[in-house]
C-alpha cells in the first residue's frame, strides 16, 4: 500500500497573486479612466472645431471687406501719355544735371585759375620797347585789361601773339580797346575777354 504525503509542495494549493475582486477593482478603474480621458478629448475636440468655426468666420468677413474695399477702390489704370511726359521730364532732368554739373566744374576751374598765375604769365613775356603800367584782372579770370606805352605800334602785336601762348591766356583773345600817340610813343588799352565758343560747343554736346 502505497502512501500519499499531501505536505509536500507540489500538492500545496497555490493562491494566485491577485483576487479577482482586486481585478475586478483595477479593470473598473480603467474603464472609469479610460471614459473620463474620452469626455476630455471630446471637449477639446469640440472647443477646437468652435475655434475654426471661428476663425473661418472671420476669415470669411475679411474676405467680404477686401472684395468691398476692392469695388470701392478698384485698381487705378496707367495713362501712356503720362507715362511718356514723365520720360520727358526725366530725360530732361538728366540733361539739366549734366549742365549743372559742367557749369560747375568750368566755374571751379576759373576760380582756381587765381590771380597769382596770371601776374606770372605775363611776367614771363619780355617786349622790346614795351611796358606795362596797369593790370586789371576782372570776372575771377574772365576778362583782363592791360594799359600800357610802346615807342612802335608794331610792338604791340608781337606782345599780344607771345602772350596768346601763354596757357592762363590760351583762349583770351585780345582786342585793342584804344591807342593814342603821345610825344615819346603810343598808349595803348587792350581788352580781353575768354573765348565761349568752345563752351557753346559743350554744352550743345551735352
Amino acid at each position: 500500500m502505497q502512501q500519499v504525503n499531501f505536505f509536500k509542495s507540489e500538492f500545496k494549493t497555490i493562491d494566485p497573486p491577485f483576487s479577482a475582486a482586486i481585478l475586478l477593482i483595477v479593470l473598473g478603474y480603467s474603464v472609469i479612466f479610460s471614459l473620463l480621458i474620452s469626455i476630455a478629448l471630446m471637449f477639446i475636440a469640440t472647443s477646437k472645431k468652435e475655434e475654426v468655426e471661428t476663425k473661418r468666420t472671420q476669415l470669411d468677413n475679411l474676405n467680404g471687406q477686401l472684395e468691398q474695399t476692392r469695388r470701392k477702390y478698384p485698381v487705378p489704370k496707367i495713362d501712356g501719355k503720362l507715362i511718356a511726359q514723365v520720360d520727358v521730364l526725366r530725360v530732361r532732368a538728366s540733361k539739366n544735371k549734366r549742365v549743372l554739373e559742367y557749369l560747375e566744374n568750368r566755374e571751379m576751374n576759373i576760380s582756381q585759375q587765381s590771380f597769382s598765375t596770371m601776374l606770372d604769365g605775363l611776367s614771363k613775356i619780355q617786349q622790346k620797347n614795351l611796358w606795362l603800367t596797369q593790370i586789371e584782372i576782372l570776372k575771377g579770370g574772365q576778362q583782363i585789361r592791360l594799359i600800357g606805352s610802346t615807342l612802335y605800334a608794331a610792338s604791340l602785336p608781337e606782345y599780344l601773339k607771345k602772350l596768346s601762348e601763354i596757357s592762363s591766356f590760351v583762349d583770351l583773345e585780345f582786342e585793342v580797346f584804344e591807342m593814342t600817340r603821345t610825344e615819346s610813343g603810343l598808349n595803348f588799352i587792350v581788352s580781353s575777354k575768354r573765348d565761349d565758343n568752345e563752351n557753346k560747343e559743350e554744352l550743345e554736346d551735352i
